[in-house]
């Protein structure tokens, strides 16, 4: 059965990184004479991530998957119902993540990249009626699509982020308008100085636009098509990251004592797998800050995205990267990455800034290439080391008993 794991990880694991790869490839070859570059970097955390930290990820948590498997599946670990509850467990993760891809795919707002590239050359703008501050009526003037994209990437590598320009479109009406709601900023749908108001209205007609430019099955592009088959296959990553993060803390001693031999190699991949894995939260909120400059923020204070639940994953690793410490110093360890999260998680609008700016829209066009050759750097500091599984990686038959 030792072989059988490998062989089942293996299998499963490179559907997965040949499905990441095959996403960002179809945008490519479709919007290749349209900027393709500018899609990817604003949808990052679909595009960027996946084909590069992504798989590095996938690498760096194969033997934690391969141990796990054999762990739940092989007689001499004797573990009770292994084989039901790894079948029971991997039924209700495929669950999960079609539920999740669903509720994602059935979203009000639309990326501009499932617009076919002839419709997003096509569209010529909009004359918008936006209301004043002050209540006045006006007409604005929502310009093309893919010039809003342009000025996006243009002035995102001039600034740190947006949050200057996502102002809250649905203020509390219980309490008075902020004073600077009257002010006039920048406004990315209009390419021009817009109050609040004003600026919201030219966002709705953005996002409506959009949003009935991709529910055109005509109009509607080829990757997200496939996004629908490709989808479901990053959330069912993204669990499974999180549910292997679950089980190296709850069956460390087990670990331990079954495979010795295995655990500098379980650490290594937590260290390259878990700073990898970090970037796809900062890359999915650059992409809400952004996501918010085009078409409005709908309230104000901290958004929650499916992205959140990497904080809970981070927190779980150290429960078994720092179990060979003493206790004391476990627990100090331990304790900061909690706090750690805790800071990010309040600092999120200062993080979300630099990520747009180094990790989003406002990355450098040499960005993608940059992620390609770090993942390039992760893969030989994962597969090139000394400590090497014994006999070839094969997972002993006859583990030691428990003690």
């Amino acid at each position: 059965m030792a072989w059988g794991a490998h062989v089942f990880v293996a299998v499963v694991y490179a559907v997965l990184a040949a499905s990441f790869v095959a996403s960002t490839a179809t945008l490519i070859l479709e919007f290749k004479d349209l900027d393709w570059l500018s899609l990817a970097l604003t949808h990052s955390h679909l595009f960027v991530f996946f084909p590069t930290f992504g798989i590095v990820v996938l690498a760096a948590f194969y033997w934690p998957s391969v141990i796990f498997t054999h762990l739940y599946w092989s007689k001499e670990t004797r573990v009770r119902y292994g084989k039901v509850r790894y079948l029971i467990g991997l039924a209700a993760v495929v669950a999960a993540s079609w539920w999740v891809a669903q509720q994602i795919g059935n979203a009000s707002l639309r990326g501009i990249y499932e617009i076919q590239p002839a419709a997003l050359a096509q569209d010529k703008g909009a004359t918008v009626p936006c209301t004043s501050a002050d209540g006045t009526t006006s007409m604005c003037q929502r310009v093309p699509i893919l010039e809003t994209l342009d000025k996006l990437r243009t002035l995102g590598r001039q600034r740190v982020g947006f949050a200057e320009f996502t102002r809250n479109c649905s203020p509390d009406p219980l309490l008075e308008v902020p004073p600077e709601y009257r002010e006039k900023r920048y406004c990315f749908p209009a390419s021009g100085l817009l109050d609040a108001r004003q600026c919201c209205d030219v966002q709705a007609r953005l996002a409506a636009d959009v949003g009935q430019l991709q529910a055109d099955p005509r109009l509607r592009s080829r990757s997200a098509e496939l996004d629908r088959y490709f989808l479901p296959m990053k959330v069912f990553f993204i669990a499974v990251m999180i549910l292997i993060a679950a089980l190296l803390a709850f069956w460390r001693k087990r670990i331990d004592v079954l495979y010795p031999e295995y655990v500098s190699v379980i650490e290594r991949g937590i260290i390259i797998g878990g700073l990898a894995m970090l970037t796809w939260p900062l890359m999915d909120y650059a992409y809400l800050q952004t996501s918010m400059a085009l078409f409005g923020r709908t309230h104000g204070g901290m958004h929650l995205r499916w992205s959140l639940a990497i904080v809970p994953w981070a927190i779980l690793l150290p429960f078994f990267f720092l179990r060979r410490l003493d206790k004391n110093r476990e627990l100090i360890a331990q304790g900061a990455s909690v706090i750690a999260s805790a800071v990010a998680i309040l600092r999120y609008p200062q993080i979300n800034d630099w990520a747009v700016r180094l990790l989003g829209a406002g990355a450098e066009p040499w960005t993608f290439g940059l992620f390609v050759g770090l993942s390039l750097i992760a893969f030989i500091w994962l597969f090139w080391r000394k400590d090497r599984p014994p006999d070839n990686g094969r997972l002993p038959s006859e583990p030691s008993p428990l003690t």
